[in-house]
């Protein structure tokens, strides 16, 4: 029986790789099974990420905040910044824009 790291490695590779054949969707199935198997603010942060390309902003929002408590001063970062970026997006409408006829 594989450990759960090298399962948690295999899952990362076929998401990376989904990403380069830009496959995001298949991406976000392969991460998430990453993260279910070792929870980590790498992961969140590249789940976040697919997840606004998406334009599931509140999912991303949630993998952000995650990413955002991250060791990885760098990581906690971009996601902090990220945070506030998607959290604006949700905050103003996409049907504010008015058309000057």
């Amino acid at each position: 029986m594989y450990s759960t790291r090298i399962i948690h490695l295999f899952f990362l590779e076929l998401g990376y790789s989904a990403l380069q054949q830009r496959q995001e969707k298949d991406a976000i199935l392969y991460f998430l099974q990453a993260y279910n198997l070792s929870p980590n603010p790498e992961v969140a942060l590249q789940l976040a990420y697919l997840y606004a390309g998406e334009k599931k902003e509140k999912t991303a929002v949630s993998f952000f905040l995650i990413a955002s408590s991250s060791s990885n001063q760098h990581i906690a970062q971009l996601a902090a910044k990220a945070y506030l970026v998607v959290q604006q997006a949700i905050n103003t409408p996409s049907n504010s824009f008015v058309k000057n006829a």
